[in-house]
């Protein structure tokens, strides 16, 4: 039988050097650990979909002094608009995009001074805003649907323009589109457009059988100037008015300083009445970024409206100053000074005495995602 003496040091000493070889060679092997999720943003991303939006809130006072003496005054916080945009717009085949909007712009704003955001309808303060589908091949592309207007410098959402309150040409501008629109980029330079809609006033179902034709033509003739004519051709209003809204916006970037120009030429042939209406507008923009967290703005313009039937006429005048302070890549704090005369709060063709005098101060949080 054969017997072995045990040496408690030495086995000791042959234990360790064990624990540190096995040390060692988990030392080198690769390490496992449990990834992270991805994150919805991540998801969306991979699979081409885009999820964007804003909220916005404001503290605004203005005060109203009409020729007679007489002289009113707001003073009001509110919750101006809330807006998520999804989509899917490839470059090339199908897609989609639902903007949907909510606040107190939708039902009618009460603090931009510009009566525009009346032509949400609705009567909530929830309106789809836009939702098409669209079909894209080359140079081409074809929405149908629910969309924005092409004219105008200034847009429906808060994030996308250069001053808290709205223009009076946006007023009296088109708002939305339910039809079909195609356009054709031929190159860099040059991009036109044509659809036909139900109305340029926005409504979702049409309250004649005439429609309306939508023709545009976008130009880049320069770097950093681009040149946009619309025009809308149909019948608004009754099935034998005729109505025509001619539509130009220049824009031009020069390093920190851009200037733009919005032009309108509006009219309105009443049947059986020989009743002509028209209304014309000039808005000159300006604006400069000072420093990368602060930009300054001037916006201009002049307009005046005609109801041959009536012989009357209107002119609306308004002048705005604003600051625009990034607090934060994704918050903004935009102020505006405005300082108007005539008619700043009408719609469409609307008169009003010429010395109806108003002044506003706005200043708007605003809160990208």
């Amino acid at each position: 039988m054969l017997h072995f003496t045990a040496y408690p040091n030495q086995s000791r000493s042959i234990m360790r050097k064990n624990v540190l070889l096995a040390a060692a060679g988990l030392a080198v092997l690769p390490v496992v650990s449990n990834a992270a999720a991805p994150t919805l943003g991540e998801v969306l991303d991979a699979s081409g979909i885009s999820a964007t939006g804003h909220a916005s809130a404001s503290y605004a006072y203005q005060k109203v002094k009409t020729g007679a003496g007489a002289s009113a005054s707001t003073n009001t916080f509110g919750f101006d608009q809330a807006e998520l945009l999804v989509s899917k717009l490839p470059a090339e085949g199908f897609g989609a995009a639902v903007d949907v909007f909510a606040g107190k712009d939708v039902v009618g704003g009460n603090y931009n001074y510009a009566g525009g955001f009346n032509k949400f309808g609705g009567g909530g303060e929830f309106n789809l805003h836009q939702a098409y589908v669209q079909y894209a091949t080359g140079g081409l592309t074809v929405i149908g649907g629910k969309f924005a207007t092409l004219a105008g410098y200034e847009v429906a959402s808060d994030v996308l323009n250069t001053n808290a309150t709205r223009s009076i040409l946006f007023a009296n501008q088109p708002f939305t589109l339910t039809g079909v629109r195609a356009g054709y980029k031929f190159n860099d330079l040059v991009t036109v457009y044509g659809g036909v809609n139900n109305s340029a006033a926005g409504s979702v179902t049409d309250a004649n059988t005439q429609k309306t034709v939508e023709l545009g033509v976008a130009l880049a003739p320069l770097t950093g100037l681009t040149v946009n004519v619309t025009d809308y051709i149909g019948n608004e209003g009754g099935p034998g008015n005729k109505t025509n809204l001619l539509d130009l916006v220049t824009a031009y970037t020069l390093g920190d300083l851009s200037l733009g120009l919005n032009a309108d030429y509006n009219t309105m042939k009443v049947s059986g009445g020989g009743v002509d209406l028209k209304f014309t507008g000039v808005a000159l923009y300006a604006n400069y970024q000072i420093v990368p967290s602060f930009r300054a703005g001037i916006r201009g313009e002049v307009t005046q409206s005609k109801d041959s039937n009536a012989n009357t006429k209107g002119k609306s005048n308004e002048i705005t100053l604003t600051g625009d302070y990034s607090a934060a890549k994704n918050f903004d704090i935009v102020s505006d000074l405005r300082f108007g005369k005539g008619d700043q709060l009408a719609g469409t063709f609307t008169n009003a005495a010429d010395d109806t005098k108003t002044t506003a101060f706005v200043v708007k949080a605003i809160y990208k995602f």
